[in-house]
This record gives structure tokens, C-alpha cells and sequence, in this order.
């Protein structure tokens, strides 16, 4: 089980943890810590909540650039 911590420290560290990045190939943002953060944003601290909203935002413009993550 994913603890509130755990998903915390993902979301503050400067590179995107290797399941980010795993479901990002597969177009499953929406499975990741980050999604569910900024889907609960009173339930985090606003920092996390800026970052993994950045995180996100990164992958979204990769993904419409035609990097490596398009689905």
C-alpha cells in the first residue's frame, strides 16, 4: 500500500519516479500519485500540489509535442 508520505516524496523529487514515467508511456496519468494529489488538493501540502501539477503539465506538453509518450 502507497502511503500519503510516499506519494509526497515522489511527487518532491526533481526526477519523475519510474512508475510515472511507466504509466506516462501508456497514457495512465491517471493512475499516478501525481493525478491523484491534484485530485485532492486539501489533502496535501500546496508545494506537492505545485509540483505534481508541474509534473503533469510537463508530461502533457511531451506528449503533445510527439515525444516519446504519445498513446
Amino acid at each position: 500500500m502507497v502511503t500519503k508520505q510516499t506519494m509526497i516524496d515522489w511527487a518532491r523529487r526533481k526526477l519523475s519516479a519510474e512508475g510515472f514515467t511507466a504509466l506516462a508511456k501508456v497514457g495512465k496519468i491517471e493512475d499516478t500519485a501525481e493525478y491523484l494529489i491534484i485530485s485532492f488538493p486539501n489533502d496535501f501540502p500546496s508545494d506537492v500540489v505545485e509540483l505534481a501539477q508541474r509534473r503533469i503539465d510537463r508530461e502533457n506538453r511531451i506528449q503533445n509535442q510527439g515525444g516519446d509518450y504519445l498513446r
